[in-house]
């Protein structure tokens, strides 16, 4: 009997502690906020990022940036490269992704179909292009060194890359 009253206690304990926080937290005021983009991403995606954090923090300073960017049909970003990786949400549309690696090209789609799509980004030479019908919007966090320009222009596709 002892035993069942105990095993109560403790089950009616984890309720209130996962299902009460929001009773027992302080109310808010004069706050507005707004979800701009959640994707979800794999754990390769995470490590990749860990990775490019740890090799970009070396610097005693560094910025994080966001940016939301859109994409119209047919258009493209251009071959471009960036200070430090970034993670990117693509919250509507498709993008084409065409990556230097190594002495080749690599190139995959992401599509926010059946939900948004999250994705890291390596800092390399690289462009994104929007060949479908609608207007790709994604957001960006940057992770650069301090007052570094986001984007740097490529003058030319790299070598195992097409132009277009």
């Amino acid at each position: 009997m002892i035993g069942r009253i105990r095993m109560a206690v403790a089950i009616g304990g984890v309720a209130v502690l996962l299902g009460g926080t929001a009773a027992l937290a302080t109310p808010s005021s004069g706050l507005t906020s707004s979800l701009l983009a959640r994707g979800s991403w794999s754990r390769h995606d995470r490590v990749q990022l860990l990775a490019g954090l740890t090799q970009q923090i070396k610097p005693s300073s560094s910025d994080v940036a966001m940016v939301r960017a859109t994409l119209e049909p047919g258009g493209t970003t251009g071959w471009h490269d960036h200070p430090g990786p970034s993670v990117v949400i693509l919250a509507k549309g498709t993008l084409r992704i065409s990556e230097a690696k190594g002495r080749g090209c690599r190139v995959t789609e992401v599509s926010a179909a059946g939900g948004q799509k999250a994705f890291f980004h390596p800092d390399d030479v690289h462009r994104f292009d929007n060949q479908g019908g609608t207007v790709a919007e994604f957001y960006i966090t940057y992770f650069a060194p301090t007052a570094a320009p986001l984007l740097i222009d490529a003058p030319e596709a790299p070598p195992g890359c097409t132009a277009g």
